[in-house]
């Protein structure tokens, strides 16, 4: 899914459970994460809806992950920069 379609599916509703962000152009990058923020988080309760974390363990994920949402649907994590990281870490 390029830039464009990802756009169009939140505009349609389409919010999936996980999305990989990747490659060369940040701004890109920052621009979709933006779209996903505002489709995802509701006004007035994004800082108690979002994790934002750099290079974390697979254990902080999943921690973030299995957080609940406060008066929300959607909760969303972010993660950069995730090195090094095995499926059994």
């Amino acid at each position: 899914m390029n830039h464009n379609e990802f756009v169009q599916a939140l505009k349609a509703g389409k919010v999936s459970g996980a999305y990989l962000f990747e490659g060369v152009e940040e701004n890109i990058k920052s621009v979709t994460l933006a779209a996903l923020r505002k489709a995802v988080l509701a006004d007035g309760l994004a800082e108690l809806n979002e994790s934002v974390m750099e290079n974390p363990s697979a254990g902080e994920i999943i921690a973030a992950c299995e957080t609940l949402p406060f008066a929300s649907d959607k909760r969303l994590v972010v993660v950069r920069e995730l090195n090094g990281t095995t499926g059994r870490s």
